[in-house]
């Protein structure tokens, strides 16, 4: 297995955990979806400076955060998609059908 395999698998455990905590599919708006990624990528900076400033070594810390942002960004991406799809099965458009 290669790096990039171990780190998707990660993402994909990740993913299932947050179903697992929150449910699926959340009715979140956009806005409530950036506050989350946002809160996110904070905790990354937070794991950053850590390691920048306290010379800690944080770096699994830091790993675990960056697999934690991918896949808030992963669920917003899989929640704007499902949106689309619902949009679609309402309207007429030609674009939704050939999609």
């Amino acid at each position: 297995m290669t790096n990039q395999d171990n780190i998707i698998k990660k993402l994909i455990t990740e993913r299932k955990r947050q179903n697992q905590k929150w449910g699926f599919p959340q009715k979140l708006s956009l806005v409530e979806w950036q506050s989350i990624l946002s809160e996110e990528v904070g905790e990354v900076a937070k794991e950053i400076n850590d390691i920048s400033f306290s010379r800690v070594d944080r770096v699994d810390e830091l790993k675990e955060e960056l697999i934690q942002v991918a896949a808030v960004a992963v669920s917003m991406i899989e929640h704007i998609e499902r949106k689309e799809r619902i949009a679609c099965l309402f309207s007429l458009s030609r674009t939704c059908l050939i999609a």
